[in-house]
């Protein structure tokens, strides 16, 4: 709900064929009944007839309401706009004069409704907190949408082209293929999750309304769906995980393969962390680029085959600018 002018709000509500007047009756219960109405230049409303039992109690607070919206079967509703004003209310006869002092609005034209949604996230939130209420959802859903689990064909992609490289030089063997898969699930579930708590400390994701599944993160520490603590404990073992595969990985293949394992740690959380924040300098491409490139298909082959290609690398070049152009 946006705040507005209460001169502006009466010059929207002319526009409306109906208003909805809502207030606490002398039986101290509430009362809504649609009614028609008139906008005076003096910046009051006139509203009725009323029906004879439809009286506010003597210097209520009076809320009306002005609102419009289309069906559209089979698809939902469009033109969504509403307007509401706020005053004391007082009785002539069947009609009911406010003059109000407080106004909002919401028009669909101007702000678009996922926009609006992301707008009204903080009023939510706090009315959530003053119900006394927590929100919640199952751990498996908050899992999915926290690590943003649907991201993962990024690192799927990648690894599997380093395999099937291997795979072609003959040198394939499935163990260290699956340790190495894993592990880059993790580095990259670890980054999902380092980048919502590096981009919500800034700012930047609540300061983005408009989120898209490639931009704003995912939105659970916005919506309070999951503290910060949580995130930090699930970003830290995810990170573990991938070290200590690592390190496994280096014992049984080969040293060299924790330099390319830490290249890809150390992109992940330069990415959006200071004081480096590589995205914020226009570098997002590039790291994005190297990190689900090279660095995963390469990773790979080595974990797999215990030595380096530039075969995998080189194929991994049109992914990595696939993958770079679509995060």
């Amino acid at each position: 709900m946006a705040g507005l002018a209460v001169a502006e709000a009466l010059d929207r509500a002319r526009s409306y064929s109906h208003a909805v007047v809502s207030f606490v009756g002398p039986d101290g219960y509430p009362v809504n009944v649609a009614a028609p109405f008139a906008v005076h230049d003096g910046g009051s409303l006139e509203i009725g007839p009323l029906g004879r039992d439809v009286q506010p109690a003597p210097g209520s607070t009076v809320e009306v309401t002005f609102s419009h919206i289309r069906p559209q079967p089979g698809i939902g509703y469009d033109e969504r706009r509403y307007v509401n004003v706020w005053g004391t209310g007082r009785l002539d006869g069947p009609l009911l004069h406010v003059a109000p002092t407080r106004a909002a609005g919401w028009d669909e034209a101007e702000t678009p409704f996922f926009e609006y949604a992301e707008r009204s996230v903080p009023a939510g939130r706090a009315y959530i907190a003053e119900l006394g209420v927590e929100p919640r959802l199952s751990p498996w859903w908050t899992f999915f949408l926290a690590t943003r689990l649907p991201f993962l064909t990024a690192t799927f992609i990648p690894v599997g082209l380093g395999g099937a490289v291997a795979a072609y030089d003959g040198r394939f063997e499935g163990l260290w293929f699956a340790l190495a898969l894993v592990a880059a699930v993790a580095v990259h579930l670890g980054l999902n999750m380092a980048n919502d708590l590096f981009d919500d400390a800034s700012g930047a994701d609540a300061a983005n309304v408009t989120p898209t599944p490639f931009s704003g993160g995912s939105r659970v520490l916005q919506y309070g769906l999951v503290s910060r603590r949580v995130m930090l404990v699930g970003c830290a073992a995810c990170y573990a995980v991938a070290l200590g595969l690592g390190l496994l990985l280096a014992v049984e293949r080969g040293w060299p393969l924790l330099a390319i394992g830490a290249v890809g740690i150390v992109l992940s959380l330069v990415y959006s962390g200071p004081p480096f924040r590589l995205v914020h300098r226009g570098l997002g491409e590039p790291v994005t680029a190297l990190g689900f490139g090279p660095v995963m298909a390469e990773g790979t082959y080595f974990a797999t085959t215990g030595h380096w290609s530039g075969a995998a690398a080189l194929a991994s070049i049109p992914v990595a600018i696939l993958i770079a152009l679509v995060l």
